[in-house]
Formats: C-alpha cells, structure tokens, sequence
C-alpha cells in the first residue's frame, strides 16, 4: 500500500540539515522529524526507491506502530525503537489497524557512503527493535532538534558527524 498523505498533515515539526564540503566517509544528518500518524493508510514499504546509502532511526513516544522485517512483526509501543537502513527489502513500518490513538514517533534520518555497513553492523550485533527509554539522552536530544524546525542547518562536515555519533552513542 503505497504512503500518500500530505506530510504538512502529518509532521508536527522538521528540521533539515545541509553539510557543507560533505566527507563520503563520515555519516552526515539530512532530516529530524516529529510525526503525527493515525490510521492504517500510513504503511510504508523499505524497498529499493529509498538510497542504500541512508538510514533511520525511529523512536515511539506515545501510541504503538510496528515494524515488519520478512515475517517477522516487532510492535512498537512507546518506548521501542528500530534502526535501519533505509533500504531494507522486506522491511515495513506502518500504524496498526487495532491501534486506537495516534502514533506518534521521532525519528532521525542520516546517510553517506559509511552509513549501510555501519547500521548493518550494529543490527547484527544488537538488532533490529530495542528499548529506548523517553527519559534518555538521545530521546531529549532528538527532540530538542524540533527546537529548529521550519529551518535548514548548514554543517560542516565534522559537526554534521557528531550529531549523527552522539544520536548512535545514545543507542
């Protein structure tokens, strides 16, 4: 089922970065967003239309999603979290039908050219799906970059890395 809601009706907030003189090899960030989900039309596929040079990270502060990896169903309450390439064959995300209140989640995009083989790292040696409490640093972190929604931050290529380290350090 394709994803087409307007994304103004559903991003409670965005923040977008450039990095400036990008590094292939250092990961940079591209995008922070609040989001706003509440009904079974919002189920998007991982496939190849997304670049395997990008990834995600998506944390469940209020509601419950899931996440699909082949046939094996993670439910996301608050609290869980997934990181993934963007490019996952098999992968799904969406809001479940027996859900009865929004779904909303943060979640923090970044790419470069050493950003799969890190994520496909790091799911071998710890997964998927894991807790994430609302009270930890990177939470608090992650949103307080809604602090600068509506604009585009300008990086360098070194500060444009370290938020993408303190965000995978906080794992």
């Amino acid at each position: 089922m394709p994803f087409s809601l307007p994304l103004q009706k559903c991003r409670l907030w965005e923040t977008n970065f450039q990095v400036f003189k990008a590094m292939p090899s250092l990961p940079q960030p591209y995008v922070a967003v609040l989001e706003k989900q509440t009904g079974p039309e919002y189920h998007i596929e991982c496939g190849s239309q997304y670049d395997e040079n990008m990834a995600m990270l998506r944390v469940t502060l209020k509601g419950e999603g899931v996440f699909r990896l082949g046939e094996k169903i993670y439910a996301l309450p608050a609290g869980k979290a997934y990181f993934i390439p963007d490019r996952l064959p098999g992968a799904s995300y969406y809001y479940p039908s027996h859900a009865s209140g929004p779904w909303i989640f943060v979640w923090f995009g970044f790419k470069g050219e050493c950003v799969r083989p890190l994520v496909e790292e790091l799911n071998r040696r710890y997964g998927y799906v894991f807790d994430l409490p609302l009270d930890s640093a990177v939470v608090r972190y992650l949103e307080s970059m809604g602090s600068m929604q509506g604009t585009m931050q300008v990086l360098s290529t070194t500060e444009g890395a370290k938020i993408v380290m303190e965000v995978l350090a906080g794992l």
